[in-house]
């Protein structure tokens, strides 16, 4: 399934609960179902609508910051994804994907040296979930993620911030050498936090020196980002 890649601007933040437009964290979650169909919108500083059935629209999040990322996360980790699973909720209506990141530092925040990110979203036998918007994990890979607990209480267990805008990956530059990171934003929007319209954001970020990263979350832990 593939997201609509139109360049219509979507409606602007005013449209969207009034938590979008004062820069709160909005946690929540409501589901419908209907015959083939799950819609589905997902709380995690963003509001979306999700189909199994049709192209999805791609998700709305708010326009944050590095620096306001890490004041909004638990957490900062730089690490290497070790798994990637998939499975079927205890209900058999929804997929959800579990992530566990090797910790190889943590950029901001502290904590154990393994964490486990579940997301909505993914792959089961011939069945999909495709959220637009989330990040994309593979094995093998490195990265830098912006973390908040998923809600459930349990502990050590997390979602990115602002989806796919709160995953770096990081790889080296075969022309220079140097360890860069850079994302992939496909089907996400960035909704400035007062007033102005959504505009589809480039499919991936520009890619910039990892120690650059590094510099700018570790300055705003300082400044009182970590929790």
């Amino acid at each position: 399934m593939t997201t609509n890649d139109q360049d219509t601007p979507l409606a602007g933040a005013s449209d969207y609960p009034a938590q979008l437009n004062t820069g709160k964290v909005w946690h929540g979650e409501e589901e419908m179902r209907t015959p083939g169909v799950i819609t589905h919108v997902v709380a995690c500083l963003s509001v979306a609508l999700f189909s199994v059935a049709s192209p999805a629209r791609a998700d709305v999040v708010l326009d944050l910051s590095i620096e306001e990322m890490t004041e909004v996360a638990h957490a900062v980790v730089h690490g290497t994804v070790t798994s990637v699973e998939s499975a079927w909720d205890d209900s058999h209506t929804r997929i959800f994907t579990n992530v566990t990141i090797s910790v190889s530092s943590y950029l901001s925040g502290s904590g154990p040296s393994t964490v486990s990110i579940r997301q909505a979203g993914g792959v089961v036998g011939s069945s999909e979930l495709f959220i637009a918007g989330q990040p994309r994990f593979t094995v093998g890979e490195e990265v830098v993620v912006f973390l908040e607990p998923d809600g459930t209480g349990q502990p050590n267990r997390y979602v990115v911030v602002c989806m796919a805008a709160g995953k770096y990956t990081v790889s080296f530059d075969t022309i220079t050498g140097e360890r860069v990171v850079g994302q992939d934003l496909r089907g996400l929007n960035r909704v400035p936090a007062r007033g102005r319209r959504a505009v589809r954001t480039r499919h991936t970020a520009m890619p910039f020196r990892f120690s650059e990263l590094v510099d700018i979350v570790t300055r705003a832990a300082l400044a009182g980002g970590a929790r």
